[in-house]
């Protein structure tokens, strides 16, 4: 899945791809793909693979490149 992300990507933003934060923008789409259903069972793909309900915590998916802010000093000095 993430090569045909890649090979479409390729195509259609030829001078965009080589940017640095490529593979975490096809970690993110990958992660949004098997987490969500997309079958007539409501089963998500990681659900088929594992063959348990897992059910995933959609308000942790934030939309990618969306600035993030550190509440906690202990987080933010690295703790």
């Amino acid at each position: 899945m993430a090569r045909t992300m890649l090979a479409h990507a390729r195509s259609r933003w030829p001078n965009a791809v080589n940017v640095p934060l490529w593979p975490y923008a096809i970690r993110q789409a990958s992660q949004v793909i098997n987490s969500t259903t997309s079958n007539n069972k409501g089963l998500s793909p990681i659900e088929m693979f594992a063959t348990t309900p897992v059910k995933p915590k959609l308000r942790h998916f934030h939309p990618f490149g969306c600035p993030v802010y550190v509440l906690k000093n202990k987080l933010a000095a690295g703790q």
